[in-house]
């Protein structure tokens, strides 16, 4: 099967089935990229070895590690977001827990990705509050 010029550079060098086998998706998934998805980068940077730039040169510089790259996963891919969101959630279940305004943000910008993605999924979980100005207190969600 000919690899097409509209393909990824990533794609093209190590062909279509190579990547779909290692993000364990179909041929005719990946042969639908005209860009690498972000949440893709540093899995395929690992099991590829080559620097998440090759991959996403219009968001990564060349000398870009995968831990950087994998940092600016989490804080700019919505699903990274909200499984990092699922995983606080499990662990601080049912516990009570002292945190700073600007973590508290944090974990409703995560909660918000969260909602967005399992939008219609039965209903909303929301985190329940109630503090000061300086620090919040958060009680874990009912699952």
């Amino acid at each position: 099967m000919p690899v097409h010029a509209d393909l990824p550079m990533i794609v093209q060098k190590f062909g279509i089935r190579v990547v779909a086998a290692i993000l364990n998706v179909t041929p005719s998934a990946v042969s639908q990229w005209h860009k690498v998805p972000l949440s893709r980068v540093v899995i395929l940077a690992k099991a590829l070895q080559v620097m998440p730039a090759e991959i996403r040169p219009d968001l990564f510089a060349p000398e870009t590690t995968v831990e950087e790259a994998a940092c600016y996963q989490l804080q700019h891919d919505p699903r990274s977001r909200a499984q990092a969101t699922l995983h606080v959630r499990e662990k601080f279940k049912g516990e009570t827990v002292t945190i700073r305004r600007v973590e508290w943000q944090e974990i409703k910008t995560l909660a918000r990705a969260t909602d967005q993605i399992h939008r219609g999924a039965g209903t909303k979980k929301s985190l329940r509050h109630q503090g000061c100005k300086s620090r919040k207190t958060v009680y874990g969600t009912k699952g």
